[in-house]
């Protein structure tokens, strides 16, 4: 499922004095999704900036952390289109069954006469692509680029059961239920989901709901 999320975001007007800021994140614990460790990528846009993603994985109180580094000396140090590799924008991947984040930034700035604003979201891969406007602005990625949030991804799964393990009964609550169909786990989280079999397409979910394809003839000359 892919939603909007907030940015992060945080601007000076001196080193040390916030104009503006809002700190964002998601609560997906009591939802069967997770988000997506291979679509999304934490990002943070800005020169001398420090962004970090903090959460909880598999429902529990186990603390995850990590984040990136992004520097630049100038507007002119940076370049439209360049990867996110440090330089005025940096990003990471995220951990796996992570239900609970939140994207936080630094708290100082020594560039803020021509950065005036950082930026930390989590974004699906590929959505985001580096532009110098979008560092010089008082809030110019959100006016311009971000006004109702960026693109995250999410993994959907049955997560509160499991694949029945072979030759034994499925639960009555057991959601493959298209006779040509089967149960594989979650890669993200816990639970499962349902595929059709080889050689038929369709919804698992509904009876009947896997129907066999149909193959072309093929005339042999």
């Amino acid at each position: 499922m892919r939603v909007y999320g907030d940015v992060s975001y945080r601007c000076f007007t001196s080193n040390t004095t916030v104009s503006d800021y809002r700190r964002t994140g998601f609560v997906l614990d009591t939802t069967p999704f997770i988000l997506s460790t291979t679509r999304n990528r934490f990002t943070v846009i800005g020169c001398s900036t420090l962004g970090i993603i903090g959460g909880y994985k598999d429902n529990s109180s186990d603390l995850y952390v990590a984040g990136c580094y992004s520097y630049c000396q100038g507007i002119n140090s940076t370049s439209d289109g360049a990867a996110c590799t440090g330089t005025g924008c940096c990003e990471t991947t995220i951990s796996s069954n992570l239900t609970v984040f939140e994207a936080i930034l630094y708290n100082q700035s020594s560039v803020w006469t021509f950065n005036p604003c950082f930026y930390a979201m989590l974004v699906e891969e590929g959505w985001y692509s580096f532009r110098r406007q979008d560092l010089v602005e008082h809030l110019g990625f959100i006016k311009g680029r971000a006004a109702k949030g960026v693109p995250v991804v999410s993994d959907w799964a049955i997560r509160n059961s499991s694949c029945p393990k072979d030759g034994a009964k499925p639960p009555k609550d057991y959601a493959c239920v298209s006779s040509n169909s089967y149960c594989v786990s979650a890669s993200n989280g816990p639970g499962y989901l349902c595929n059709c079999s080889i050689g038929y397409e369709g919804n698992p979910y509904l009876p009947n709901g896997c129907q066999g394809k149909l193959f072309p003839q093929i005339t042999l000359l």
